[in-house]
C-alpha cells in the first residue's frame, strides 16, 4: 500500500517597510543666535550628500564649524550670531551747543547740542528715533519736562531722529550747570549707554548806572528856608537768579571846602529804622542831610520803611559796604528773562539854619552793585 505524504508548503513573506519621517528646516533662535535652516539628525549631526557636495551641521555646546567643498564652491553652515549689546560709544560725542563745545552761553531758555560718533556694526542703528535725549542739570540731577515745562526728578528723554537739538523754551538760571544726555538704539531695539556732554551755564551779566556822578544842590538862602533837594536814578540789569542788590555810604560828613571844621551833620534816621521828615531847620529845627528811596520792597528791615507813611529819611552811613538802598529779590531764570533797566529812584535832602558857616559844602557817596547768583 502506498502511503501519501501531502506537504503544505507555506512560503510567508514579510516586507518590512522603514518610513522616514524627514526634519522640516526652520529658524531656532534665542535672545543671543539664530540657527539658519538646520537639518537635525540623531545626535544631532545630518549629512546630506550628493554626488558634488556634502553639508554637515552641528547643534550643540560645539561651536558648528561645518564646511561643505567642491571644486565649485564651498559651503559653511553655523549658528548666525546676533550682538545682544547696544550700540558701541567708545567713539561718541556730544557737544553742547550747535558746532563746537561750548562752556557757557546768554541764553536763559534754551538749550542746544549736537552728537556724533554712535554706532553699531552688527545689526545697525536704527533708522526712526534713532535717538534718545535729555537735558539735565548738574546740582541734583533734575531732568526738564518740556511737556510740563518743568524740572523733575524722575527721568525725561525724547525721541529724535536727528543728531542735534534746539529746545526753547525751558528755565534756565545762572550758576547751574546744564548738560546733554544722549542714547542710540540699534536695530533690536537695544539702548546704548548714555553719553553726556561736558555741560553749559549761563553766563552771569550785571549792568550798573547811575543817571549822574554829581548832584548839586541850590544855594541854600532863606527863599528855600535853607533847604533843598535833588536825586540820583539807579538802573540794573541782571539775569543773576537772585537779583541785585545796591548799597550806599558815604566817605564823610558835608563838610566846608573852605574849613573842614565846618560840616552839615546827617539825618538821624537810620536805614533800618528811617525817620520822617517833612520840615526844615530853620521852621522846624529839622536839620541835616540825608536821603530816601522810593523801593517800596527793599530787603534789609521792613520792606516799606523808607516809603509807608513817609516821606522818611535816613543818614549815610559812614563804614563798611553801606547799607541798602534798592535791590530785586525776585527770582530770575528762563520763565521771567532777564531783568532789564531796573530803575529806583534815590532822593536827597539838606537843610540848615542862617547861622550854617557860609560856603560850599561836599560829600562822596558811594555806590556798590552786587549782582546776587
Amino acid at each position: 500500500m502506498f502511503q501519501r505524504y501531502i506537504q503544505l508548503i507555506m512560503v510567508i513573506v514579510v516586507t518590512l517597510v522603514w518610513y522616514v519621517f524627514p526634519v522640516i528646516a526652520t529658524d531656532y533662535a534665542s535672545t543671543t543666535f539664530i540657527i539658519r535652516d538646520p537639518a537635525i539628525g540623531e545626535g544631532g549631526v545630518h549629512h546630506a550628500t550628493s554626488t558634488n557636495f556634502q553639508l554637515r551641521s552641528t547643534v550643540g555646546g560645539v561651536e558648528a564649524i561645518g564646511e561643505s567643498s567642491s571644486t565649485n564652491f564651498i559651503v559653511k553652515s553655523g549658528f548666525q550670531y546676533y550682538d545682544d549689546t547696544g550700540p558701541d560709544v567708545s567713539g561718541a560725542v556730544v557737544n553742547d551747543g550747535l558746532g563746537a563745545d561750548i562752556d557757557e552761553q546768554s541764553s536763559l531758555n534754551t538749550i542746544q547740542a549736537n552728537w556724533s560718533g554712535f554706532s553699531d556694526p552688527e545689526s545697525g542703528l536704527r533708522d526712526t528715533d534713532t535717538y534718545n535725549f535729555a537735558i539735565r542739570r548738574l546740582i541734583d540731577g533734575y531732568y526738564w519736562n518740556s511737556g510740563t515745562t518743568s524740572w523733575q526728578s524722575g527721568e525725561s528723554w525724547t525721541a529724535t531722529t536727528t543728531t542735534s537739538i534746539n529746545i526753547n523754551p525751558l528755565y534756565l538760571r545762572t550758576s547751574y550747570t546744564y548738560y546733554v544726555s544722549v542714547k542710540a538704539y540699534n536695530n533690536l531695539d537695544i539702548a546704548s549707554d548714555a553719553v553726556d556732554s561736558d555741560g553749559v551755564q549761563v553766563i552771569e551779566t550785571l549792568s550798573f548806572s547811575l543817571s549822574s556822578f554829581s548832584v548839586q544842590f541850590n544855594n541854600l538862602n532863606p527863599a528855600n528856608s535853607y533847604t533843598d533837594t535833588a536825586y540820583t536814578t539807579t538802573t540794573v540789569t541782571t539775569n543773576a537768579y537772585n537779583g541785585y542788590i545796591i548799597t550806599a555810604w558815604e566817605t564823610a560828613p558835608m563838610t566846608h571846602q573852605g574849613n573842614s571844621f565846618f560840616i552839615i551833620a546827617d539825618w538821624t534816621g537810620t536805614n533800618a529804622a528811617p525817620s520822617t521828615w517833612i520840615g526844615n531847620c530853620t521852621s522846624n529845627s529839622e536839620c541835616g542831610f540825608g536821603y530816601t528811596t522810593n523801593d517800596n520792597t527793599l530787603s534789609g528791615g521792613t520792606a516799606d520803611r523808607f516809603t509807608n507813611g513817609g516821606p522818611n529819611y535816613a543818614g549815610f552811613t559812614q563804614t563798611g559796604e553801606g547799607d541798602p538802598v534798592a535791590d530785586h529779590t525776585d527770582k530770575i531764570d528762563g520763565s521771567t528773562g532777564e531783568l532789564s533797566s531796573d530803575e529806583v529812584v534815590i532822593s536827597y535832602k539838606i537843610s540848615t539854619n542862617a547861622t550854617q558857616a557860609a560856603g560850599t559844602y561836599s560829600t562822596t557817596i558811594i555806590y556798590i552793585a552786587t549782582a546776587e547768583y
